[in-house]
C-alpha cells in the first residue's frame, strides 16, 4: 500500500505550492491508472490499450466528481 500512495504524495513533498502539487498529483494517479489498465488487458479479454484508456477514463471521471464536491 505504501509503494501505490507514494509515488502520489511525492508531489507535495517536492513542490511547495498546494495548487501544482494537487494537479501533478492527480496526473501521477492517472498516469499509474493507465498503466494498471495496460497490465490488466493483457491478462484479461479486453485489448491492452482500451482497459488502459478505460481505467484512465474511470480515474478522471472521479477526480473531476472529487474537483465538483470541493476536492
Amino acid at each position: 500500500m505504501v509503494a501505490a500512495t507514494f509515488p502520489v504524495v511525492l508531489p507535495f513533498v517536492l513542490i511547495g505550492d498546494v495548487g501544482t502539487a494537487k494537479a501533478v498529483s492527480r496526473g501521477v494517479t492517472l498516469a499509474m491508472l493507465f498503466f494498471a489498465g495496460l497490465a490488466l488487458g493483457s491478462h484479461a479479454t479486453y485489448g491492452r490499450w482500451k482497459a488502459g484508456l478505460i481505467m484512465a477514463a474511470l480515474g478522471t471521471g472521479l477526480v473531476g466528481t472529487i474537483i465538483a464536491l470541493g476536492g
